[in-house]
């Protein structure tokens, strides 16, 4: 019989924990959970005081076997799943599933994977807390009674193939009404005037009119009376500003980061985060908690002061202001603050190990000090008017503090010694047309911030929360989301002639989310019915219950017979009394075929109709795309998607097929394949626009 197995839920923690144990230990990974609801059916006896009926997953039946296999062969089994609900679960999960007898057991757990924290967890073992268990199975749980009783409704009232979901709902509802918004939005055009000025030794720079103008008639008037005016440094006015270090990563700060700077998606952040953590490279990654250790904090400031100097250090303890807060983590850190990054193979692991590592130490400097000086730019034909100062604001750091680490560079004194009084020469006057912009779409971090301000959800949810929502496409990611607008320049130069210009501009968007019909469609229809479904509260205060639950202050039966007490009386309501939704709009006749186009729901989402069945000619279909609704497509846009598929012609003998699909349309060119944009292909798209597509990108 040999000693010690140590199971934990990865091969590569497995790896780093084996690396600090001696030949006694054995380590094995259990590959995460090893039981779960059944796939196909609700699995939660409701008469039974809402008992689930695990089973083992189909992919873990080997996995099983062979633990119990070796479950047999030690004197002690060591669980080390991780420290949050989830982990718990896990070790409750292995413990049952292999049947281990409780004087064989050991649950052991660590917030970092070091050879300390894991000789410490083995000297001070644990049984399992059986209320974190309980939280994660009620979350569980109701998720389970939410999809498998809502769902059905949604088939039979909405749309075959519908889903619907505790949290996924509130997220989904979170983008359609920010889309609402964002169309009733109507944009105002002002007039944004700029100076071009030079000093005495011929350096350029550029200050903005106060005020923006509202009308061109007087935007014309002050770049009239700009010519053969005088312009003169009126006053300068010097500020002090202080800039405060961030405090160290949660998990949700951390993804919005790493989207922010890196560009990554959550998942990828949360993958690489992971990996780091197994390594032995980070602490858990899974927190919301502020808290910084001791020993760490000491690390940290010794670090400080031989690295940079008394100066710039600056101790400091963080704490959430969140509704509430998870398991006690540590926030996220590195395990050794002199670990270089020289050791990493992997490029995008040492990117975020850089962030992680930089946030860790710059919340413990000093805040860095800017010197800001605001040089107001006279006109001697405008001083008479109120704001029709030309504004430069220059930045000089006087202090870096923690912007040492950052290396954040600031605009360096181009003007330092022009004075109150001083006359500048103007060299260019220009005024720019510029549009109200409406509130942002969201990306994959706002949203997890709003989610996480709302207090919906936790750090282990945020990742397969915005998988599902497009999953079950009810939203679609754009890469780029791209409006024209038609912009007027005007130009005063040197010369006192005005220059007038237009030209497009375009305001973009990028990795936005935006909802698709359905995601509309759902939306209304869960708000008019199942209202504490997406209210926001109702939502924030289970994840408090739950919280409560782990605490061991609250019954979790109680949590979810209330819960589901009043959600199956709302689900027979609406069986009975709400009639299914018949959403259809006529858009005209085909002037060739004279038959009636309608956008519509189908069975399988929206769709443009040409014909109808009792007509001998069976109808034509063809996808919406998600961009456009059925209560506001076009006729004209109808038409065009409706002749999709077809030829354009022949290039080079081979023929370009222009299709489209629900997301793009799109032209296919032997085994190449050219995204077209739609604003081109409703407005004018031929085979000549095809063919400069393909000799720009086919060499």
């Amino acid at each position: 019989m040999k000693n010690n197995l140590v199971i934990v839920e990865s091969p590569t923690k497995a790896n780093t924990i084996q690396t600090f144990l001696n030949k006694d230990f054995y380590v094995v990974p259990s590959y995460g959970h090893l039981i779960d609801l059944p796939e196909k059916k609700i699995g939660i006896d409701i008469h039974k005081n809402f008992k689930p009926n695990y089973v083992i997953l189909p992919k873990k039946r080997k996995i099983i076997q062979r633990l119990k296999e070796l479950v047999k062969k030690f004197n002690t089994i060591w669980l080390a799943s991780d420290e949050d609900r989830e982990g718990e679960a896990i070790a409750y999960q292995i413990y049952k599933s292999l049947k281990i007898p409780s004087n064989k057991f050991r649950r052991i757990v660590f917030h970092e994977i070091t050879k300390d924290a894991i000789l410490h967890s083995i000297k001070h073992p644990r049984s399992i807390n059986y209320n974190l268990v309980y939280a994660q199975q009620t979350r569980r749980i109701l998720d389970r009674l939410v999809g498998f009783l809502l769902s059905p409704i949604l088939w039979k009232k909405v749309n075959t193939g519908l889903s619907a979901g505790r949290v996924q709902s509130v997220a989904v509802r979170l983008i359609v009404e920010r889309e609402k918004e964002i169309q009733k939005f109507k944009p105002i055009s002002k007039f944004q005037i700029s100076g071009f000025f030079s000093n005495e030794n011929k350096e350029v720079f550029v200050a903005k009119l106060e005020k923006k103008i509202d009308s061109k008639k007087e935007m014309e008037k002050i770049l009239l009376s700009c010519i053969n005016s005088d312009f003169f440094v009126k006053n300068i006015v010097v500020k002090r500003e202080k800039k405060t270090p961030p405090p160290p990563f949660t998990t949700s700060s951390l993804q919005q980061e790493a989207s922010k700077v890196l560009n990554y998606s959550i998942s990828k952040t949360m993958f690489l985060a992971q990996k780091l953590y197994e390594k032995g490279y980070i602490t858990y990654m899974r927190t919301d908690s502020l808290h910084l250790s001791q020993s760490f904090l000491s690390e940290v400031k010794n670090h400080i002061l031989f690295s940079y100097g008394k100066e710039y250090l600056s101790p400091k303890t963080f704490s959430s202001e969140k509704k509430f807060t998870q398991e006690a983590h540590e926030a996220i850190h590195p395990t050794n603050i002199k670990e270089l990054l020289n050791d990493f193979e992997d490029l995008n692991q040492k990117r975020l190990y850089k962030m992680i590592w930089e946030r860790s130490v710059i919340g413990q400097m000093t805040d860095s000090n800017l010197e800001i000086k605001n040089f107001y730019i006279q006109s001697s034909n405008l001083k008479d008017l109120e704001n029709h100062s030309f504004i430069y604001i220059n930045k000089t750091v006087i202090f870096d503090g923690f912007m040492k680490i950052k290396n954040q560079n600031f605009q360096k004194d181009n003007i330092p010694k022009i004075k109150k009084g001083t006359f500048l020469q103007k060299k260019e006057i220009i005024a720019k047309k510029i549009y109200t912009k409406h509130i942002s779409r969201y990306n994959e971090a706002s949203l997890v911030k709003n989610l996480e301000r709302l207090g919906i959800g936790r750090p282990s949810t945020y990742v397969p929360i915005i998988s599902t929502i497009q999953k079950r496409n009810y939203i679609n990611k754009k890469k780029i989301i791209e409006v024209s607008k038609k912009n007027e320049i005007f130009i005063l130069n040197e010369n006192n002639i005005i220059i007038e210009k237009k030209e497009k501009i375009y305001e973009k968007e990028k990795d936005k989310f935006i909802p698709t019909e359905m995601g509309f469609i759902t939306t209304d229809f869960l708000k008019e019915n199942f209202q504490e479904i997406l209210n926001f509260d109702f939502t924030a205060n289970l994840e408090k219950d739950f919280d409560n639950i782990a605490k061991g202050e609250l019954s979790f039966q109680e949590v979810i017979k209330n819960f589901y007490e009043k959600f199956h009386e709302k689900i027979e309501y609406v069986k009975k009394n709400v009639k299914k939704i018949h959403k259809e709009r006529f858009l005209g006749i085909d002037p060739i075929s004279n038959r009636k186009i309608f956008a519509k729901i189908a069975r399988f989402g929206p769709i443009l109709q040409m014909g109808e069945f009792k007509d001998k000619k069976k109808p034509k279909f063809s996808p919406l795309l998600s961009s456009k609704k059925i209560d506001t497509i076009t006729f004209e846009e109808a038409l065009k998607l409706l002749e999709l598929p077809k030829s354009m012609g022949v290039f080079k003998e081979n023929e370009i097929f222009l299709k489209m699909n629900k997301n793009n349309i799109y032209f296919e060119y032997g085994k190449n394949f050219f995204k077209v944009k739609e604003d081109i292909f409703f407005h004018s798209f031929d085979l000549k626009d095809a063919i400069n597509m393909i000799e720009k990108n086919i060499n």
